[in-house]
């Protein structure tokens, strides 16, 4: 085997170099960086060694044309994958010395004369190559991994960790901190409160509630509809003194419907108890005189679709209605985005997040945005009625939810 060593400016060159003289069939041994010679020790430059080989003349060997050429697409196949590395090595400057000795044995593992040889020899090696492609691509990551690539590394698992910690999904984390390393270069709690009012800017903040008569309030079991609703009926009584009227499709629960009376007659208004969708029509006409009515669904499972489809059809029945989704703040991501995926029949519709002070984890509000593409009406903390509740600020919110950050 006829071995040489090739110096040159770079990668490629020095490639060139080797391919002019060796040709295709050139095996590469070894690729440094290594230094000229300069002026009195001065003025060295930086070049690229590589150690190449020829392998010696295979025309003596007997062998069949078909398993010629199977080699031969095998030694493409590889040669392909190292000129791709090459061209990533060519990239970086700074680095030492990256050994080819894998491929070489590769390029010299002897050629079958056994016109019998089955196929599963040639599977055999190209699996064997396959696995080599892939420890050399894992060493040249951590090879020619700076110390740029480090810092940002690092920084981007120190941010995604901090949004973790705060509730913020794993996803929506990676893609905050990556957008703001990939818009900035950098990342820090200014650069994060830039690239968070970027991403939820098309999302509406809602401010004029209550513009149509009908005020339906959905949800799943156990979010605190009825409590929630009290507390907005309430606020909109004694501060606007609106003339109000309660309407409760919660019929599975006596607690329910006893709840909401209490609050009706400490506000002096009427209250309606609907079972069906004929009983929801004659409720309005009793209750049309009235400035705003407020309408609990039951709080029955997302998952059951006999349901969903009832409360489809009620909402149907009702007209100049506006909706609203209340989600509690100690559910998870998962959960969020299946109860999503059961209200998607609803076109419009504003969310409620409840439950704030049940969770130290209030980075949701922000998922909750992100999956519903919906605005936030309000935020509630408590059972206290009708305090413990209050309208959705995006930029109070994020920039409390960023203070410890």
């Amino acid at each position: 085997m006829q071995i040489k060593k090739f110096i040159g400016e770079n990668i490629t060159q020095t490639m060139a170099l080797v391919k002019k003289e060796m040709g295709n069939d050139a095996i590469i041994l070894q690729t440094k960086k290594t230094k000229s010679k300069g002026f009195l020790g001065f003025f060295k430059k930086d070049l690229v060694e590589v150690l190449a080989a020829i392998e010696p003349d295979k025309a003596n060997l007997k062998v069949s044309k078909s398993k010629i050429e199977d080699k031969n697409r095998v030694k493409n196949e590889i040669r392909h994958n190292v000129d791709k590395e090459i061209q990533y090595i060519d990239r970086k400057t700074d680095k030492n010395e990256v050994s080819f000795k894998e491929v070489n044995k590769i390029y010299q593992k002897p050629i079958s004369n056994n016109k019998n040889a089955k196929n599963e020899d040639l599977s055999k090696d190209i699996d064997e190559i396959k696995s080599v492609i892939k420890d050399l691509n894992n060493r040249f990551v951590e090879t020619f991994k700076n110390e740029e690539d480090e810092a940002i590394n690092e920084l981007k698992g120190k941010y995604v960790k901090k949004l973790k910690n705060k509730g913020i999904s794993d996803s929506l984390a990676h893609s905050i901190v990556g957008q703001a390393l990939l818009d900035y270069k950098d990342c820090n709690k200014e650069i994060i409160l830039k690239i968070i009012n970027s991403k939820f800017a098309d999302i509406k903040i809602k401010e004029d509630a209550y513009t149509q008569k009908y005020n339906v309030f959905v949800g799943p079991t156990g979010v605190g509809k009825t409590t929630t609703l009290a507390k907005i009926a309430s606020n909109l009584a004694i501060a606007q003194g609106k003339r109000i009227g309660f309407m409760t499709l919660d019929t599975y629960r006596i607690s329910a419907v006893e709840q909401l009376r209490t609050y009706a007659e400490i506000l002096n208004c009427p209250i309606e108890v609907a079972y069906d969708k004929n009983d929801v029509t004659e409720a309005i006409n009793r209750l049309d005189s009235r400035d705003s009515i407020f309408i609990d669904t039951a709080g029955r499972s997302h998952k059951n679709r006999i349901h969903m489809e009832e409360l489809e059809e009620i909402l149907e029945s009702i007209k100049e209605k506006e909706i609203f989704l209340v989600l509690s703040a100690n559910f998870n991501i998962d959960d969020i985005k299946d109860i999503l995926e059961v209200y998607n029949f609803i076109d419009e519709f504003s969310i409620v997040v409840t439950k704030m002070d049940e969770t130290s984890r209030e980075g949701l509000v922000l998922d909750i945005l992100n999956e519903a593409k919906k605005p936030i009406s309000y935020i509630a903390y408590g059972q206290n009625v009708p305090d413990d509740i209050e309208s959705f600020d995006f930029t109070k919110f994020v920039n409390e939810f960023l203070r410890e950050i």
